[in-house]
């Protein structure tokens, strides 16, 4: 018995079917396998410009989930340092826009205000004024 185009089409479908299907039950076994040993790191962001906690949290964090040696620890440490003083400086600059935004609100505000109300808010805007000229300079 001969076999003919066909048969040898079908033939080949069924063997490329059964190599893809362990392929695929093959790459589903080993993501689950190197998901269940590798655990997410949550790693903590400063939340206000005081970033020694978060030092030493992110330290902590990098060490256990990545097992450094000594060295390493001590290269990362200076690294970790120099980010901190960047995230105090951009924490510094985003609260004086901030700031600055919130005048720009109480002035917008107030032509929709009664005169009672926006006295009040006046005085609120330049006790805050004060406050931000002399925290930012």
């Amino acid at each position: 018995m001969k076999t003919g185009p066909k048969e040898c089409l079908v033939i080949s479908a069924a063997l490329l079917a059964i190599f893809l299907s362990g392929y695929g039950v093959g790459h589903l076994l080993a993501s689950k396998k190197i998901s269940e040993d590798r655990q997410p790191c949550h790693f903590t962001i400063p939340t206000d410009r005081q970033t020694g906690p978060w030092k030493e949290s992110m330290m902590e964090q990098l060490s256990s989930s990545l097992n450094l040696n000594k060295n390493q620890k001590k290269l990362i440490a200076d690294e970790i340092q120099q980010s901190s003083i960047q995230m105090s400086q951009a924490y510094e600059d985003s609260a004086r826009l901030m700031s600055r935004e919130q005048l720009k609100l109480f002035q917008n505000i107030s032509p929709h205000l009664t005169s009672e109300q926006a006295e009040t808010l006046n005085f609120y805007r330049k006790a805050m004024e004060e406050k931000i000229n002399s925290r930012f300079q």
